[in-house]
């Protein structure tokens, strides 16, 4: 045998399978050491820890070390030698290998926990919103104005949470880019979707005294991907209803490109906001975890909100405004019928 003698049985028992696959991986018939560490490429076996834990090929590789050292571990072997850096060299990076592998089974659990976690979510949440909207618009019977204004604001807490859950499955999906967005294209009437979208969030525009004001120089029908517009709306109206100060006016404009493109505005009057810090948000090629930017926490949203885009063709930026405050400029490939 190739391998130098005595070296599976310094194993515990359990882990003597690994250690055959792993011996087979650093010892060549020949007898001389194939520093490679593991087999690699697409029509490969598993590797030799594909079934461990990461405590448990350290172990492995450590009775591997161990063994070489002992005293006639190379008897009968080629020259009476191994090279031990050589094999060193070769369990290190098996071991990294297993280290990448373990963070990204991690990684895959997480991600599987937080999809599950956020549909179990939005089941519920969903009712609650339903229910919240009844009753906020009085088919179930009248309110007086103190219960009318916490049907708002439980009404409001509704669509956060259930715009949150569905964007951590999007981020959950997308985050690596192990799933693509589907886009589809059929017609719809830009004004409908608007007034879905503005409706969903009106309870928020007044439980935060922020004016929303929508002006249309594009309007009728236009081709595309209404869900996705609808998601993209959501995002950004709501993101600028939270972040501005009480008294302040959110805008929201529609146009028409000379390519004949569908131009979406979204505007506030906030002032002292970092718009390089709201511009790293919506790098479709950053997959860290968004963070808070001062006042617009949704940066988790901004970043799905930039990747719905960018799937559909089109393209998103935040400027400053002229005067104060600033400016999602939005262009779609959504022409008007």
């Amino acid at each position: 045998e190739s391998r130098p003698s005595g070296l599976l049985d310094s194993l515990p028992e359990r882990f003597r399978d690994a250690g055959a696959l792993l011996s087979q991986d650093l010892f060549g018939s020949s007898g001389g050491v194939r520093v490679v560490g593991m087999h690699e490429g697409p029509d490969s076996d598993e590797p030799w820890y594909a079934e461990l834990e990461l405590e448990e090929a350290w172990a492995v590789a450590q009775a591997f070390r161990r063994a070489l050292q002992e005293p006639g571990a190379t008897a009968g072997h080629a020259n009476d030698s191994v090279d031990l850096s050589g094999v060193n060299a070769a369990l290190d990076r098996t071991l990294l290998n297993a280290a990448l592998a373990s963070l990204n089974r991690t990684s895959d659990a997480h991600r599987r926990m937080v999809q599950d976690v956020s549909h179990d979510l939005r089941s519920p949440l969903n009712s609650i919103l339903f229910l919240a909207d009844a009753l906020r618009s009085e088919r179930s019977g009248p309110l007086t104005d103190a219960q009318s204004h916490q049907m708002n604001v439980l009404y409001t807490a509704a669509v956060t949470l259930v715009r949150m859950a569905n964007d951590l499955i999007d981020f959950s999906r997308l985050g690596v880019g192990q799933e693509r967005i589907t886009v589809s294209a059929s017609s719809f009437s830009l004004e409908t979707v608007v007034a879905d979208v503005t409706n969903l969030v009106g309870p928020l525009s007044t439980h935060r005294r922020v004016a929303l004001e929508t002006t249309f120089g594009a309007e009728g029908l236009r081709h595309g991907d209404q869900r996705l517009l609808s998601r993209v709306l959501l995002n950004l109206v709501s993101n600028a209803l939270e972040a501005v100060d009480s008294g302040g006016t959110v805008t929201l404009e529609f146009s028409d490109t000379d390519d004949g493109d569908l131009r979406i505005e979204v505007g506030d009057d906030r002032y002292g906001t970092d718009v390089e810090a709201l511009r790293r948000l919506l790098s479709i090629t950053d997959d860290r975890w968004p963070g808070e930017t001062r006042g617009w926490t949704r940066g988790l949203g901004l970043t799905i909100s930039a990747r719905f885009v960018e799937a559909a063709g089109g393209m998103i930026d935040v400027l400053s405004r002229s005067g104060g405050g600033t400016v999602f400029r939005v262009e779609l490939p959504f022409p008007c019928l």
